[in-house]
């Protein structure tokens, strides 16, 4: 499923994670699309400011929502359910933890 956020266009990946890819930034954010619209702003906004490079932009975005409850985040000393992430392809993702789904959306244009 394509989601289109302004000029981007993230596809979404249901009970997917890529743990091996380490985030640029993590965030708590209320839903999954409102974390691929940070991922969006970070990539509209931040080269601006320094550049772009593999750190200035954001090519995925991983939701968590089990921690989207401060409370069940910080028993697994999670920084947040949202997960800014450089480009990846779905040749890292994996199938997410049982009981702790998460999902990730990828920018098209980042592949």
């Amino acid at each position: 499923m394509n989601i289109d956020l302004g000029q981007l266009s993230f596809s979404r990946y249901c009970n997917k994670d890529s743990k091996t890819i380490k985030p640029i930034m993590s965030l708590f954010t209320s839903s999954f699309s409102t974390c691929m619209d940070a991922c969006a702003s970070y990539t509209m906004y931040i080269p601006r400011k320094f550049g772009r490079s593999a750190n200035t932009t954001c090519g995925a975005a991983v939701f968590v929502p089990k921690w989207t409850g401060k409370t069940n985040a910080s028993e697994v000393e999670a920084p947040g359910n949202c997960y800014l992430k450089p480009k990846l392809d779905t040749s890292v993702m994996h199938d997410s933890k049982p009981g702790n789904p998460c999902h990730t959306g990828i920018w098209n244009d980042a592949l």
